[in-house]
């Protein structure tokens, strides 16, 4: 169909791809249609770090922290735990002199169970707010998984992109076959059509199979599949249409239609 394009590439590696603008990588993955899943990839991203900055044990497991000597200043009981526990009320001062108080429960199995009034006990802060802290070796156990938090964006990349790696992956395939490939002429013989949808009951994107008949520098006839998803193309290609193609010496059946990649 466009023959005073394609005629100007050799039918032999190598050669460039100047001549197939359809070949460049920014016309597989636009910018325009990228905004709105890239939106939705940062903002997945931001959520846990909304959820770790709003967590007192996640911003002490992640920021910068100090241990330092508080002094017990009160044990009551406590029924946090499985079996009777104890509620410590501690008190301790930052470097810059601010007292500040706080109160953790232990449970029985934990090494601070049978510390009383007026003893010392280690307590971790957390440097830029001092009113952030544990007894050190407790608030561990309860953090939130940090890592689990990964999930998040991993999940917004798995929705979205199924709906670009097939547009990318035909055209880098493309690119492989026609540096590498040899061009040659071809003639449709049937169009067959089929929707490409990245989830079930989305609705996708429409993609065609094109049988092309081509012959080898041997003269031996191969039937070949290209696939094509320009629809202005496809409603031109009627049985009989001559179209050009690159495939790999090596496997003669597979195809890329360079008619696609004109434009």
């Amino acid at each position: 169909m466009f023959e005073d394009v394609l005629s100007k590439l050799s039918a032999e590696p190598p050669r460039s791809l100047d001549l197939l603008p359809g070949l460049r990588i920014k016309s597989a993955v636009s910018g325009g249609p990228l905004l709105i899943p890239l939106a939705f990839v940062v903002l997945f991203a931001l959520m846990p770090l909304f959820i770790l900055s709003a967590d007192p044990g996640a911003r002490l497991a992640i920021g910068q922290t100090r241990v330092t000597q508080a002094r017990v200043i009160s044990v009551a009981s406590d029924a946090a735990c499985r079996a009777n526990g104890n509620r410590i009320t501690y008190a301790f001062r930052s470097p810059v002199g601010t007292e500040y108080r706080a109160t953790s429960s232990v449970c029985p199995d934990s090494a601070y169970f049978a510390i009383r009034p007026d003893e010392s006990i280690p307590v971790k802060y957390l440097v830029s707010d001092p009113s952030i802290n544990a007894i050190a070796g407790q608030r561990e156990a309860n953090t939130p998984p940090i890592a689990l938090f990964a999930i998040f964006p991993l999940f917004a990349l798995l929705i979205f992109t199924p709906m670009f790696v097939p547009q990318l992956r035909e055209v880098l395939r493309a690119r492989r076959f026609v540096r590498r490939g040899r061009v040659a002429r071809g003639s449709v013989l049937f169009v067959r059509s089929k929707i490409n949808s990245p989830w079930p009951g989305w609705s996708g994107s429409s993609i065609s199979d094109v049988f092309v008949t081509h012959q080898l520098s041997s003269g031996v006839s191969v039937e070949a599949i290209v696939k094509c998803s320009n629809n202005w193309l496809l409603y031109h290609l009627s049985p009989g249409t001559s179209v050009y193609i690159a495939y790999l010496p090596g496997a003669p059946s597979k195809a890329v239609l360079l008619d696609a990649y004109v434009r």
